[in-house]
């Protein structure tokens, strides 16, 4: 018995939960679609827990996971969202069942929505826009990551393309962040803006996080784009060892079939396309090394 007792100590032991952020103040670079489909993969492929959790108020990554009849659903029956942890006794406004006074719940009894096998969601909600700032609030979302180290391998957080509360907290919360970058010149010059939003969170909150690095997304390998982002990210001193071997290439089925909503929905898992999936395995075996 006791024997038993060592091995499961230290098999305990070597499971760290891993947090990262999915950060760019630019829209359209497909953050969420990168976030939700490397959760998929590390979920279905990799057989790793995953928790994802929906910073931003548009709630982008719950619609990849959720349909709306199921989020109606959720939201009717007073289940769990993101703005239960940073929530204090007032009134919250919702879409689906008009103003309601919340009551505020403990962190440890805050409940994910299970997704699928391996991958669970706390799903996103506009009422994230009506929470109060200060008091430290921003501290909370990982007080109640700290709860999930026995529960998940990976938490996932795809955060607003705004530098706000809902950013910071999530960059408080991670070990290291993602920077989805599309290959045109202006998303390039992006890159160093958010650098310095994230270098300015890092010192203001004592931060030790790690920028894991950038992928390339909505990629065309065969562009002038393509050829000068690389050459550019390979020159540069900052990002010249963070550039993703893989990308995230583009595709009709990616951008057109990736909410639940949608006819023909599919995960990248899911399509019909080696190159696609190819890429995708990629990025989340370098990942994993991370």
């Amino acid at each position: 018995t006791v024997f038993k007792y060592i091995i499961f100590y230290y098999a305990r032991m070597e499971i760290i939960l891993k947090t990262i952020s999915f950060v760019n103040m630019k829209g359209g670079v497909a953050k969420t679609t990168l976030a939700f489909n490397i959760a998929i993969f590390l979920s279905q492929r990799e057989q790793k827990k995953v928790l994802m959790i929906d910073m931003d108020p548009q709630f982008n990554l719950t619609q990849c996971a959720m349909s709306s009849p199921e989020y109606v659903n959720l939201i009717s029956e007073g289940r769990d969202t993101v703005s239960r942890i940073f929530d204090t006794k007032h009134i919250l406004v919702s879409s689906v069942t008009g103003s309601q006074q919340s009551e505020p719940k403990e962190l440890k009894d805050i409940e994910p929505q299970n997704i699928s096998i391996n991958l669970d969601l706390l799903p996103g909600t506009l009422d994230l826009y009506r929470l109060p700032d200060g008091n430290g609030i921003e501290n909370k979302l990982r007080r109640y990551v700290e709860l999930q180290k026995d529960n998940y391998d990976y938490v996932i957080i795809d955060t607003p393309p705004t530098p706000s509360m809902w950013m910071t907290a999530s960059l408080i919360a991670s070990d290291g962040y993602i920077i989805p970058v599309k290959t045109d010149p202006l998303s390039r010059i992006g890159t160093e803006l958010l650098r310095s939003v994230v270098k300015e969170k890092t010192e203001t909150y004592g931060l030790d996080i790690t920028c894991y690095g950038l992928v390339l997304t909505i990629v065309e390998k065969n562009t002038r784009n393509y050829t000068d982002a690389i050459d550019q990210y390979k020159s540069d001193d900052v990002w010249k060892d963070l550039l993703f071997e893989g990308c995230l290439i583009k595709r009709v089925a990616v951008s057109r079939y990736q909410t639940r909503d949608q006819d023909g929905y599919k995960t990248i898992l899911e399509i019909n396309d080696p190159d696609l999936k190819s890429e995708m395995n990629k990025i989340v075996k370098e990942l994993l090394t991370k």
